[in-house]
């Protein structure tokens, strides 16, 4: 992972692997994750096998992330 790159697999559903995909596609940090909107979400489950905007909501990744950047784990 690039240099000041989260843990995100400390996010709930997000194991090595697919952390390896989610740098593929760009995404880095809690921050990018919190920041996402509706249509950035569809364009990574377009791009990245294995996950589904209906799944990021479901497991609240914005919410996690969030709590994740404050320190809340």
């Amino acid at each position: 992972p690039p240099k000041g790159a989260d843990d995100l697999k400390k996010i709930s559903g997000v194991g090595p692997a697919f952390e390896k995909k989610l740098h593929e596609a760009g995404l880095h940090t809690y921050k990018q994750i919190v920041e996402m909107t509706e249509e950035e979400m569809d364009a990574l489950a377009e791009k990245v096998s294995g996950v589904s905007k209906d799944k990021m909501i479901a497991d609240d990744w914005k919410g996690q992330a969030e709590k994740l950047m404050k320190g809340e784990e």
